[in-house]
């Protein structure tokens, strides 16, 4: 799965690659956490907490399931 970054996770790219264990995006959540910490970017976990994904146009909530292979992380807006 294609992340694609915005705002603060622009540090990292453009995007990167994760695997996921389940369509939904508390799985995806998950995913990006661990990526984190494996390349030392630990500090933006709790940017991570408090920002949704999107698919297209639509924001997604932890327990919504999505079929696409690339999602866009959001991060708040003003430190929100």
């Amino acid at each position: 799965m294609i992340i694609q970054c915005h705002g603060a996770f622009k540090t990292l790219g453009d995007s990167f690659v994760i695997k996921v264990q389940d369509a939904n995006i508390r799985s995806v959540r998950i995913a990006v956490e661990k990526y984190l910490c494996a390349i030392n970017q630990g500090n933006l976990v709790s940017i991570l907490n408090r920002s949704v994904f999107a698919s297209d146009l639509k924001l997604l909530k932890d327990v919504d399931r999505f079929n696409s292979r690339t999602l866009s992380l959001l991060p708040p807006i003003s430190g929100g």
